[in-house]
C-alpha cells in the first residue's frame, strides 16, 4: 500500500514513474498471458509504458533475444501479433511513440523469421488499408491522434511512416544490416547495379531518405520528450545508411547514364536533380540538432556533400536526344567532379 501511495505521489507531481495505469497492465499480462509466452507480454508492456523515457533497455534485449536468428517460430509469431494488438489497441501517445521506438529497434536486429513475418503482416495491412484508410494497426495510424497531445501524435504519424516505408521495401536493400554494423566498409550494392534496377532502387532509397527529413523536429516539445530522442537517435544511424546508399547510386548514375535509352535517362536525371538538392535538407536536419537539441550538441554528424549541379546541362542535352534503345553515339561526360564517397559518420 505504502509503495503505491509513493508512487501516486511521484507520478501527481510529473516526475518520471510508471502510471498506476501502466503498472497494473504489466501486472495483469503477467497472471493471464500464455506461461510460454508470459516473458514476452511483460516484456512489450514494460517497454511501451507511459514514462517518457526510451524504452529500458533491459526489456528491449529480452525481445532481441526473441527475434535473434534462429529463434522460436511461435516466440516470434506471438510477438508480432502483440506488437499488432498493441498498436491497435493504443489510446496514448507515448505509449505508440514507444511502441515504435521498440519496432524500429528490433527491424534493425532481427532474424530472418521476425523479417518474414513482419512482411507478411505489412502485405495483409497494404491491401486491408487500400479498403479502409482509417485503419489502425501495426504500420497504418495514419488517422491516429492523441489529443491530449496532439503535437507528437503527428510526430508519431510521420515516424510511423518512415517505418512502413521501411518494411515495404525491406527485400529491395539486401545489405542494409551489412551498413548498419559496418556504416564506413565497402560501397553498398547500388554501386554494381545495372540500369533497369539502379532506376527501380534509387528512387525508393531517395523516398526513405525524404522519410526521415520529415522528421525533423523543431519544438520544445519535441526536442526535449526523451521518447522523441530515442526514436531520432534511430533515425539518425539510419540516415547515415541511406545517405551512403544514395550516394553510391548517383555515382553509379553516373557511371551507366551516357549508354541508358532514353526512358531510363529520363527517370535517372529525376533522380539526379533530387540529389542535388536532398543533402542540403539532410544538412539542415543535423543542423538544427547541433544547434537546438541539448540530446544532439556533442554529436558528430558527416559532412553532406551534394552531386555537381555542372551534369545536369549535358545530362538534360543527352535525355533530349537520346536512343530508344540506349547505343547511339553519347556526349562525353562534363569534367567535373564525380561526387564523393560518403564520409565516416
Amino acid at each position: 500500500m505504502a509503495s503505491t501511495l509513493a508512487r501516486l505521489s511521484k507520478y501527481a507531481k510529473g516526475e518520471n514513474t510508471t502510471s498506476v495505469l501502466s503498472h497494473a497492465k504489466a501486472a495483469y499480462v503477467a497472471q493471464t498471458a500464455p506461461k510460454e509466452f508470459k516473458h514476452i507480454a511483460v516484456a512489450v508492456e514494460k517497454a511501451t509504458n507511459d514514462d517518457v523515457v526510451s524504452p529500458k533497455e533491459k526489456h528491449v534485449q529480452t525481445l532481441l533475444e526473441v527475434v535473434r536468428s534462429g529463434a522460436s517460430v511461435a516466440d516470434v509469431t506471438f510477438l508480432v501479433n502483440y506488437l499488432n494488438h498493441q498498436v491497435t489497441d493504443c489510446k496514448r501517445v507515448t505509449q505508440m511513440l514507444k511502441t515504435h521506438v521498440l519496432l524500429h529497434r528490433l527491424l534493425l536486429d532481427s532474424g530472418e523469421e521476425f523479417r518474414t513475418q513482419i512482411m507478411k503482416m505489412h502485405k495483409w495491412v497494404v491491401e486491408d488499408r487500400n479498403t479502409d484508410s482509417t485503419l489502425k494497426c501495426l504500420f497504418s495510424i495514419r488517422a491516429w491522434k492523441d489529443e491530449a497531445n496532439m503535437e507528437v501524435s503527428g510526430w508519431c504519424r510521420t515516424y510511423a511512416s518512415y517505418l512502413d516505408e521501411f518494411v515495404s521495401n525491406w527485400e529491395d536493400f539486401s545489405d542494409f544490416a551489412r551498413i548498419n554494423k559496418n556504416p564506413q566498409g565497402d560501397a553498398t550494392q547500388m554501386r554494381s547495379l545495372p540500369a533497369d534496377e539502379l532506376v527501380r532502387k534509387l528512387p525508393k532509397a531517395q523516398l526513405l531518405m525524404r522519410r526521415i527529413i520529415d522528421c525533423e523536429a523543431i519544438n520544445d516539445s519535441l526536442t526535449a520528450n526523451e521518447v522523441v530522442i530515442a526514436a531520432t537517435r534511430l533515425l539518425f544511424k539510419d540516415s547515415f545508411k541511406w545517405y551512403h546508399m544514395c550516394n553510391d547510386g548517383v555515382i553509379r548514375l553516373i557511371d551507366l547514364f551516357f549508354d541508358m535509352n532514353k526512358h531510363h535517362a529520363a527517370k535517372a536525371l529525376e533522380m539526379y536533380k533530387k540529389a542535388t538538392t536532398q543533402g542540403d535538407d539532410l544538412s539542415r536536419m543535423y543542423r538544427n540538432a547541433e544547434e537546438n537539441w541539448l540530446a544532439f550538441r556533442s554529436e558528430k554528424f558527416p559532412a553532406v556533400e551534394n552531386p555537381p549541379g555542372s551534369f545536369l546541362q549535358t545530362m538534360e542535352e543527352y535525355v533530349k536526344n537520346a536512343p530508344a534503345d540506349g547505343k547511339g553515339p553519347a556526349p562525353p561526360p562534363p569534367r567535373a567532379a564525380a561526387p564523393a564517397p560518403p564520409p565516416a559518420p
